[in-house]
């Protein structure tokens, strides 16, 4: 059996110490098993069963007494603050709606593409090169961009197999008859039709011929690529394209897909304007200027190529 204690509680009155162990008892009595058996008197019953039970006291703090001042309340600056904050969330809630509007109604314009009445002009998934739709632009001029290649007929740089077309550089010496030096110096490169090879698209000497000389710094281009064209075949002037490519990773390397004029109207480039869907850099993602990572879509205007304003439409 537990011990009993006698305690007086320091908020009750002169009877506190049988309290208190009236009170205790009872708890004994309900915390016994039912196989126990504990007899009282019956004045001690009675007194158990008429004790109230002690109720918790509320917690009040006696820091703050009556009423106090909240003066921050009234203050006008505060309204004024509420006010600023219901402007700023209220253009923050338009944004977001008119941005959600936009994406709607742009992706609704995507999904009922056909409904505007696109007809198909090209579809060419490069099972072969099509004469039918594809050219070589075989040139040697760096294409007004200052590339050092020379586009070539050569199926070494062209071709196309179960993975599509590929475009691929060689190296000058590695895939003609010209050797090192003489792409330095002494060799006469002549592609045109008057005492060439007739091979040229071009329509100037410049992009057509050309001799290596040190003294004169002129040399023949060490590399050789491709360049493949719609031009005379296939165009479009109003519509969309859609392109699937692979750049290619190495320095010195310019993918690039572009749109050029059917006809020069206004005048030679860049008068007529030129659209690049896409070029970008070879190089490693390091490069400073932007390497295999980074791509651009540009339209060049203007009327010299020195006032060309590319930069502006890039």
């Amino acid at each position: 059996m537990a011990t009993r204690h006698n305690y007086r509680d320091p908020f009750a009155d002169s009877q506190g110490t049988s309290q208190a162990s009236s009170i205790y008892e009872g708890r004994e009595f309900h915390n016994r098993r039912a196989s126990d058996s504990i007899s009282l008197t019956p004045s001690q019953r009675s007194e158990y069963e008429e004790q109230p039970r002690p109720s918790k006291r509320k917690f009040q703090s006696y820091r703050l007494k009556g009423e106090y001042e909240q003066p921050w309340t009234s203050d006008k600056r505060l309204k004024r603050w509420r006010y600023n904050n219901v402007i700023v969330w209220g253009f923050v809630a338009v944004g977001l709606l008119l941005s959600a509007y936009i994406c709607w109604t742009q992706v609704q314009k995507v999904l009922h593409e056909n409904s505007h009445g696109y007809c198909l002009l090209v579809n060419d998934e490069f099972k072969s090169i099509d004469p039918s739709t594809w050219s070589h632009e075989v040139q040697i001029n760096g294409f007004g961009t200052g590339s050092f290649d020379w586009t070539t007929t050569d199926p070494k740089n062209s071709f196309v197999d179960t993975e599509g077309l590929h475009i691929v550089p060689t190296l000058t010496n590695e895939t003609t008859g010209i050797t090192s030096a003489q792409i330095n110096n002494g060799y006469n490169l002549n592609l045109t039709k008057a005492g060439g090879d007739g091979t040229c698209t071009g329509t100037d000497n410049y992009a057509c011929s050309v001799a290596s000389n040190s003294t004169l710094g002129t040399t023949i281009p060490p590399v050789r690529s491709a360049r493949l064209t719609t031009k005379g075949k296939k165009s479009i002037k109003y519509g969309k394209i859609e392109v699937t490519a692979k750049f290619p990773k190495g320095d010195w390397l310019w993918p690039a897909i572009w749109m050029m004029p059917e006809r020069d109207t206004y005048g030679i480039w860049p008068r007529s304007g030129e659209i690049d869907i896409a070029e970008a850099r070879g190089n490693s993602v390091d490069y400073v200027e932007g390497g295999r990572d980074v791509f651009a879509s540009t339209l060049h205007w203007g009327p010299t190529t020195d006032t060309d304003a590319y930069w502006r439409t890039t």
